[in-house]
């Protein structure tokens, strides 16, 4: 499996900036999203913070991320406010964010299944137990 086919940088951007232009759709999105099915933990962290957000119900766009997150290191690292802007300017549409998430949560379901694989495949080449057992723990890899 390629690195493209196990992220895709672009749609996490179009759900974060599909959030911040529609922030109402924050629990439709939250149903089917998990913070932990980004591959990028700047975006995960930036999930996180619209999430905590919504919850104290204060509205989440580039000037109020700004203003909770300004002192982390993450968000200096990633480009400040200039990254939340430019993650609202790249977004197509805000209506098709749900379509950008289930491209997310297919990519992380994708990590998942690559580093049950690699488990599996180092289980195989273990010969400190038998081969039932080992199959019996790479069931439970899946």
């Amino acid at each position: 499996m390629t690195r493209s086919n196990l992220s895709s940088i672009e749609a996490e951007q179009a759900v974060l900036g599909g959030l911040m232009l529609a922030n109402n759709r924050i629990i439709e999105v939250q149903e089917k999203l998990n913070a932990s099915d980004f591959s990028m933990p700047e975006n995960k962290q930036i999930y996180e913070t619209m999430e905590a957000l919504s919850l104290k119900k204060i509205p989440f766009d580039a000037i109020t991320m700004s203003e909770h997150v300004a002192d982390k290191e993450w968000f200096i690292e990633c480009g400040g406010e200039g990254y939340l802007v430019d993650l609202i300017d790249m977004t197509p549409s805000s209506s098709n964010v749900m379509h950008y998430v289930s491209i997310v949560v297919d990519r992380a379901k994708r990590r998942l299944l690559a580093q049950a694989s690699k488990a599996i495949s180092e289980l195989s080449a273990n010969t400190s137990a038998s081969a039932d057992e080992q199959i019996g723990r790479a069931q439970t890899e899946i």
